[in-house]
């Protein structure tokens, strides 16, 4: 039972280590951080982000391998769920809603010693059977 507990806590950590590395990361790109672990009611948004395409929801995945997709079906649906309904939040006005909302996946993969960055951009859609993933690996 300990045991399990420990794994469970050390999956949250890296999880929300990986949510920093990855906002910092970002940054330093020059994107802007609006907000992070965003509740909507049909999913918690790791990262709310603008760069110079408009909004991005960015979903962020730690994994010790590549082993399988790194976002399931159901939750690319409900993260398009929560992007329609960030959209219906925003004002007429707001000239980020005209460009619309990306839904961006950045998986931090460990690899013995070395850890490696995907970012894969656009992922906005649900996609019915496989698709390659074409990403931005360093």
């Amino acid at each position: 039972m300990i045991h399990r507990r420990r794994q469970i806590w050390r999956q949250h950590f890296l999880g929300r280590v990986a949510e920093w590395v990855t906002a910092t990361i970002l940054k330093l790109r020059g994107w802007e951080i609006l907000a992070r672990n965003l509740r909507t009611p049909y999913a918690e948004i790791d990262l709310l982000c603008a760069d110079e395409s408009g909004l991005v929801i960015v979903e962020v995945k730690y994994r010790s391998s590549l082993f399988g997709d790194p976002v399931s079906f159901q939750q690319r649906t409900r993260l398009a769920r929560s992007a329609s309904w960030l959209l219906g939040r925003l004002s007429c006005a707001d000239p980020r809603r005209k460009k619309g909302i990306r839904l961006d996946i950045i998986l931090i993969r460990r690899h013995r010693w070395r850890i490696h960055w995907h970012h894969w951009r656009g992922c906005e859609a649900p996609v019915h059977g496989f698709r390659r993933w074409e990403a931005d690996s360093q």
